[in-house]
């Protein structure tokens, strides 16, 4: 399918400023967004939100993470910084907002956004950085966008729509193993605890994503790292349409 870039709504500018709106509403305190002198670099939260319908792609945010983790322990009023999976559920929030707010001002019909999908991660090559400023309290951000309207009225298919999210990252876990034990034994564990899983050394790892298992392995040594060789593939390995389920 033939398709064109969407205009000036789609800018990186102007995600920006919607993302402002929305971290100030977060906080509970005003926020602007200024060019950033400096280049976002290193380790931080990478936040993709797929863009499907009558316009194809993705809105990407990475958030610096220090600042981050202080603009939600606020927000959520945690006496503590919030854990990983609540940094990322508010980061992702935001994102989804912020994109949601962008798309509504293309003026187009039948576009729609996936579910976020957040990992930590480098920012984006060449996305532009800002200076997220709120409460005088600064947050690096990088946004980019990419979304391409298309040109003919039928609607997505399923190869279009796993083309949307083939850049979106999921997680995958390494499952050594498992076990069941009563509160009163967990509540002893320490240094020096040993716990039965319950297998054998020589059984195979499990690879999962999310709570599906797809494979099983053996674990290897890579480049000085713990790797995994798969040697099965399981019949529950998820198809094409569950790999778009679980990012829209």
């Amino acid at each position: 399918m033939a398709t064109t870039q969407v205009n000036v709504e789609s800018t990186a500018d102007n995600l920006g400023a919607e993302l402002a709106t929305v971290w100030g509403a977060k906080v509970g305190a005003a926020a602007e967004l200024k060019p950033s002198a400096a280049a976002a670099a290193g380790g931080g939260w990478l936040v993709t939100v797929p863009v499907d319908g009558s316009a194809l792609g993705k809105v990407v945010v990475w958030f610096e993470p220090k600042a981050a983790t202080a603009a939600a322990k606020a927000a959520l009023k945690l006496d503590a910084d919030p854990k990983d999976d609540a940094l990322s559920a508010f980061l992702s929030d935001v994102a989804m907002k912020s994109a949601d707010a962008l798309i509504k001002k293309t003026g187009q019909a039948g576009v729609t956004l996936g579910a976020p999908v957040s990992s930590q991660a480098p920012p984006p090559d060449g996305a532009p950085s800002f200076d997220l400023v709120s409460g005088g309290k600064v947050c690096k951000v990088a946004v980019q966008v990419e979304i391409a309207a298309a040109t003919t009225p039928s609607g997505p298919s399923s190869s279009r729509r796993l083309e949307a999210v083939l850049d979106v990252d999921l997680p995958l876990v390494v499952r050594f193993g498992r076990a069941t034990m009563p509160l009163r034994a967990l509540a002893v564990l320490g240094p020096g605890s040993v716990i039965d899983m319950g297998r054998s050394p020589d059984e195979p790892v499990e690879l999962l994503v999310g709570d599906r298992l797809i494979a099983r392995g053996e674990v290897v040594v890579v480049g000085g790292n713990y790797g995994v060789r798969i040697t099965e593939l399981t019949s529950s390995q998820p198809s094409v349409h569950e790999l778009e389920a679980r990012t829209s």
